[in-house]
């Protein structure tokens, strides 16, 4: 039996950024719960000189131009589980 799961491509990237360096910490679907991830991280941890916790729209596995979506089907069958 398959299923049909859409998901949006555009996602709120939490990322902990340094001068050197930058590592995402979350995927968050929608803009409000990345501005409150960001200002709990923010509030509760403790970040060295030069780190800082920023959130920007990032689009998962863009898609050629010719092909103007909002979402992205995955498609599961339980004839994959192995």
């Amino acid at each position: 039996m398959r299923q049909y799961h859409r998901i949006q491509k555009q996602f709120y990237r939490i990322c902990l950024v340094s001068e050197r360096d930058s590592q995402t910490l979350a995927l968050v679907p929608d803009v409000e719960n990345a501005y409150m991830i960001v200002q709990l991280l923010k509030e509760s941890q403790r970040l060295r000189d030069g780190q800082r916790i920023v959130s920007f729209p990032s689009v998962l596995r863009p898609e050629p131009d010719s092909e103007k979506t909002d979402q992205v089907t995955i498609v599961t069958s339980a004839d994959d589980v192995t």
